[in-house]
C-alpha cells in the first residue's frame, strides 16, 4: 500500500480496483468487472462495473480520461498516457461510494478490510474493500488488458 506525509497528516495514496480487491458483504464473492458501462453525470463516461455474484454490491470506477486515446492504444503500438480516473461511484445510482465502518474483520482474510456503500441509498452498503489488494496508482496494465477484451 503507498501512503505519503503532507501537513503532518498521513494519506493513503489512491488505487484502482481489480477483481480480488472487494467481497461483497451479503454473498461473500468477489465484486468482478463485468461489463462496460457509461454514467452520463460523470467527466469520463466510461467505466467499468464491478459487481458480485448476487448483484447486491457493485462499484463503478476505472472510468477512461481519453477513450479515442485508449481505442487507438489498443488498435496500435501509440502508448497510453492519460490514465483512468479511480473515482468509486455506486454501480445502481452512479452516487459516491463513502467509508462505513474501519477495521472489519472478514472470515478467512489476513487484512481487515473497509465497509463502503452508496452515500445517496440505503442500497449498496456491504462492500468489503481490501486496500492493501488493490493495484497501485500508475500500475493500469490490469485495465487496460481487460478493457482490451471488453470494448
Amino acid at each position: 500500500m503507498s501512503w505519503y506525509k503532507m501537513n503532518n497528516k498521513i494519506h493513503k495514496q489512491g488505487k484502482f480496483v481489480n477483481n480480488s480487491c472487494c467481497l461483497c458483504g451479503i454473498c461473500g464473492t468477489n465484486l468482478e468487472a463485468r461489463k462496460v458501462v457509461k454514467n452520463p453525470g460523470h467527466l469520463y463516461n466510461v467505466g467499468t462495473l464491478f459487481t458480485c455474484r448476487c448483484g447486491q454490491s457493485q462499484i463503478w470506477t476505472n472510468s477512461i480520461r481519453n477513450y479515442k486515446a485508449l481505442v487507438e492504444h489498443l488498435n496500435s503500438d501509440e502508448d497510453y498516457y492519460q490514465g483512468f480516473c479511480n473515482d468509486k461511484l455506486c454501480g445502481l445510482c452512479f452516487a459516491p461510494i463513502v467509508p462505513k465502518e474501519n477495521g472489519v474483520l472478514v472470515v478467512g482474510h489476513e487484512n481487515r478490510f473497509d465497509r463502503l456503500g452508496c452515500q445517496r441509498e440505503n442500497h449498496n452498503q456491504q462492500i468489503m474493500a481490501d486496500g492493501y489488494a488493490e493495484d497501485p496508482e500508475g500500475n493500469v496494465s490490469n485495465i487496460i488488458e481487460w478493457y482490451r477484451q471488453n470494448l
